[in-house]
């Protein structure tokens, strides 16, 4: 309840000295390690640029920790890779995409002429598979392995999507992963061609409790999510 009339304390002085206000104050703020490594971090950096009085604590950790964290009130903001929503929590969906199959970039499969063929074919390869998570919709048994036929193999299971990433460039293995981890490395790793069929959606979700709605800092920080993730 507090938090709730300190917010709106906060919204309401805002509205009153316009849109130029400066923001102050200290903000914990969290994202599993990819997303607060190139959206958190740079979207917070840009906007402490235009308000130099505001601090945070920022931390990267996995997707089930982030949501605890905000349920629990330990953090004031979350960045996460599709969390189930969750009683009590405001949920912003900030970005659409497909999971996609990451390989290396020499990869065999990639000479497949048939983007179902090189699925199916996935059965015969060790796979890369993001542990499961409580909280997160999707995590480990994607229903695209039922759909095509897909056996795991499973070599290494992970966390932090970067680790996938570097695994699969320095071994002929695979990992369903989203399509901007891959687009993150194109250097490494890239995207088999998907079927007509495939159907692997994806979001990447602010969350905050639904009472921090007014706080002027969530707002801008949403607003300067926003604005990364368009360009």
């Amino acid at each position: 309840r507090a938090e709730r009339v300190i917010d709106d304390v906060a919204s309401i002085q805002q509205e009153l000295r316009g849109e130029f206000a400066t923001l102050e104050g200290r903000c914990r703020i969290a994202a599993s390690p990819f997303l607060a490594i190139h959206l958190l971090g740079p979207a917070w950096e840009y906007l402490r640029s235009a308000h130099p009085q505001l601090s945070c604590e920022i931390s990267a950790m996995s997707t089930g920790r982030v949501i605890h964290g905000v349920l629990d009130g330990t953090l004031d903001f979350g960045l996460c890779f599709s969390p189930l929503r969750q009683p009590g929590l405001r949920q912003v969906d900030l970005h659409h995409g497909q999971l996609r199959i990451a390989v290396a970039k020499s990869h065999p499969l990639l000479t497949q002429k048939k983007p179902l063929d090189a699925i199916q074919a996935l059965s015969g390869i060790p796979a890369v598979i993001h542990k499961s998570v409580s909280g997160v919709d999707l995590c480990d048994m994607h229903p695209m392995y039922d759909h095509f036929g897909i056996k795991l193999d499973i070599e290494m299971v992970f966390e932090g999507d970067d680790l996938a990433v570097q695994r699969v460039a320095n071994s002929q293995s695979w990992s369903l992963l989203p399509d901007v981890v891959i687009e993150a490395h194109p250097q490494l790793v890239c995207s088999l061609a998907a079927p007509s069929d495939w159907d692997a959606p994806y979001t990447i979700s602010a969350i905050f409790h639904q009472h921090r709605e007014q706080n002027p800092v969530i707002q801008s920080l949403l607003a300067a999510l926003k604005g990364r993730i368009s360009t």
